[in-house]
């Protein structure tokens, strides 16, 4: 067992590991240098009687996962790899809003989603309607790839294991998509309610698709007393979209704020963290309360670009499991990507998130 993972209570070590990674056993020294990690946090086993009998029916709730193998040292830096997750949730929230590996196998089981992405090994993103010229004008310099290959390289690279591939984008206006718009009070501008935008874009999945992720230039609201979303997804239907998210009402400044006008870093920071995101909730991965992680839930535009792009412990063990990939060749490839795309697009963002898979890459190689 990897250094991170002992323990004097080896039994209660091994329960924790358990409920929140799955079984290790089959997991190379990478696998236990990230998730060894996790295995730190504090689980506490809430009973169904009142004398805190074994029952059968108990569950687990992980209530702390700071400990000081989160941050490491090496080549004279001190670096973080993953950052407890600060909440004011009670016990009773988090039993009931955390997912743990565990519970994130059961629903994958249930729903057989496990058969069928062993048959259906590709993600399709499919981009909705017209785009402004400067989107579907638009070639890295560096790669000669347009927006949406970009888009797909970035996919390949977070889901390694998987194939992705742009359709040709979807007229909704002809083909009479049924979905509900409205033009908000403050904004002013149209927006698409998203759950009618991704439960007709189910219909346009290929046979051998496990998922779709729509990609729309008019920003989407989730419901009529909510004001603005980025994406939603839907695990049940393995369809999900996202928009460029133009006009968020809580930032919006009347004569102010304006529409997007180019390619820029800000944009692609955007669109990659909100992909990543959605699609992950479509292999299963619900919110995330363990870590400062890609999977938080976010309550403003800000929020949300504030969010790390990579995946903690916790997750990313879900995410393995079902698609299958070393973890040390998927944080090349991403850094292989980020590396490509701050070159042509410097910012804080690409910056920091290259450091941080260097670092990690180089803690793996200790």
């Amino acid at each position: 067992m990897h250094r991170l993972c002992k323990s004097k209570n080896g039994k209660r070590h091994s329960k924790k590991c358990q409920s929140l990674l799955g079984n290790l056993k089959q997991i190379d020294a990478a696998g236990w240098s990230v998730y060894g990690i996790a295995c730190n946090c504090s689980l506490n086993t809430t009973y169904s009687s009142s004398d805190h009998q074994p029952t059968g029916n108990e569950s687990e709730v992980v209530t702390n996962c700071g400990h000081p193998n989160t941050e490491i040292v090496f080549s004279g830096r001190r670096q973080k790899t993953f950052v407890p997750l600060e909440h004011k949730k009670s016990e009773y929230q988090l039993k009931i809003e955390q997912q743990t590996y565990r519970q994130w196998k059961a629903v994958m089981e249930l729903g057989f989603r496990f058969l069928k992405i062993k048959f259906k090994r590709k993600v399709y993103i499919q981009p909705l309607d017209d785009f402004p010229n400067f989107i579907k004008d638009f070639v890295f310099k560096s790669s000669t790839t347009n927006f949406f290959q970009m888009l797909k390289a970035f996919m390949e690279s977070f889901f390694l294991g998987m194939e992705v591939q742009v359709l040709p984008p979807v007229d909704t206006v002809r083909d009479k998509w049924q979905t509900r718009s409205r033009f908000h009070n403050i904004t002013g501008k149209k927006q698409l309610l998203v759950t009618d935008v991704y439960k007709q874009l189910r219909k346009y999945t290929p046979r051998d698709g496990y998922c779709i992720l729509g990609i729309i230039w008019t920003d989407l609201y989730p419901r009529e007393d909510l004001n603005f979303v980025l994406g939603e997804a839907s695990q049940g239907d393995c369809s999900g979209v996202m928009s460029f998210g133009r006009f968020e009402p809580k930032s919006y400044q009347e004569g102010i704020s304006a529409d997007i006008e180019k390619v820029d870093a800000a944009l692609l920071w955007k669109m990659i963290k909100v992909m990543s995101h959605e699609t992950c909730h479509m292999f299963g991965l619900a919110h995330c309360l363990f870590y400062e992680c890609a999977m938080n839930e976010s309550k403003s535009v800000k929020e949300a670009l504030s969010q790390p792009l990579f995946l903690c412990p916790v997750c990313l063990r879900k995410l393995q499991r079902v698609v299958g990939f070393s973890i040390q060749e998927r944080y090349k490839k991403l850094l292989d990507y980020l590396e490509m795309l701050g070159s042509e697009f410097p910012s804080v963002e690409f910056e920091d998130s290259v450091q941080w898979l260097k670092s990690m890459l180089e803690y793996l190689d200790m």
